[in-house]
């Protein structure tokens, strides 16, 4: 299972980023992992689409312990070296990856065969 954690100003939001809980996603991250949660997607609202600063992302993935999808906003290579730089130092049981989106991806695009 794989549970999608959506961050606004700090909070987890609902409803396509529209609405607040007041819910603090490490919070809720650590009890969805205590409760058999190995995987999440990450989304920080504010820097979809842009990268930025993953530290949210990284204390979301230190305290859950599980794989984290670091969502949104890759948009070159130098974006995934920050990524893999930041997952080297972080707990071996955290691994990360990153979503691609086609506006952002650095590659180009194939066609099916």
């Amino acid at each position: 299972m794989v549970v999608g954690v959506d961050v606004k100003d700090g909070r987890v939001a609902v409803r396509g980023w529209t609405e607040g809980t007041g819910a603090n996603p490490l919070d809720l991250g650590q009890k969805w992992a205590a409760a058999g949660v190995g995987s999440f997607v990450y989304t920080e609202v504010e820097r979809d689409g842009v990268m930025g600063d993953l530290s949210a992302t990284a204390s979301f993935a230190r305290a859950t312990g599980g794989k984290v999808i670091a969502s949104g906003g890759v948009g070159s290579l130098d974006h995934l070296r920050a990524l893999k730089s930041i997952a080297s130092r972080e707990s071996k049981e955290s691994s990360w990856a990153a979503r691609c989106t086609r506006r952002h991806s650095p590659w180009p695009k194939h066609k099916a065969s």
